[in-house]
């Protein structure tokens, strides 16, 4: 059996100040798993305001002033948010070297689906 997962990839940052055009990217793009990096959120920030109906949101705030955090939303058919727990992990500007010694940054999202 095949099962397709449309991914994608945004970079927000700050997710509050843009929420209806998260919420319509996520509906019109029909898109079942959305890593959204940067959203700057704090737990002050509840999960129904920024998750949109028919989707779950998995995230990781932010603790203090550095570093954005991350954010998964999945959409509630999709097999990830069915499932009773998940956690994201996030790694904000991870510095890694190439064999030819350039030196790179990435933002490394992990959901742990549990």
């Amino acid at each position: 059996m095949t099962v397709h997962v449309l991914r994608a990839l945004l970079n927000a940052r700050s997710a509050c100040n843009k929420l209806d055009e998260l919420h319509m990217f996520l509906n019109e793009q029909d898109v079942d798993v959305c890593c959204v990096t940067e959203t700057w959120l704090t737990c002050g920030v509840p999960d129904p305001l920024i998750c949109p109906e028919g989707h779950r949101v998995f995230r990781r705030n932010r603790s203090n002033l550095v570093g954005g955090e991350a954010a998964v939303f999945a959409t509630r058919c999709s097999a990830i948010a069915e499932r009773p727990r998940c956690r994201v992990r996030y790694s904000f500007g991870k510095k890694w070297k190439t064999g030819n010694g350039r030196q790179y940054f990435a933002d490394i999202i992990g959901l742990s689906v549990i």
